[in-house]
């Protein structure tokens, strides 16, 4: 009875510092993760973004739609018809060359080309 009394010991015994050797490691890895995350925490500002930050999001070097790739210019070279001409994004066609958006106008690349 005796030997099998200590064998049931030593195997709680095994057993519970198993799961205390794990809980110990998994702890101290939280901990090591919230020091490391510390200084982040300093470096979060809840400040609006600048407007001169929106303005310039507002306003991108190249629009994609299904149709193509439209770069901005600063000046127009030559003028397209109404039909080539689309003043919203979102209603270009495959005939369209020119985006006037934001009043900002944007040519299409292979028209550029």
């Amino acid at each position: 009875m005796t030997t099998r009394t200590i064998t049931w010991g030593i195997a709680v015994l095994t057993i519970s510092a198993i799961a205390l050797t794990s809980v110990i490691s998994s702890n101290a890895a939280q901990e090591s993760l919230a020091e490391k995350y510390k200084n982040y925490k300093n470096d979060v500002t809840f400040e609006p973004v600048p407007e001169a930050i929106l303005e310039d999001h507002k306003h991108p070097d190249f629009i994609v739609t299904k149709d193509g790739q439209y770069a901005k210019i600063l000046h127009m070279e030559k003028n397209f018809s109404q039909d080539e001409t689309a003043y919203d994004e979102h209603n270009t066609t495959d005939k369209t060359k020119v985006i006037v958006v934001h009043g900002d106008t944007y040519i299409k690349e292979e028209a550029n080309k």
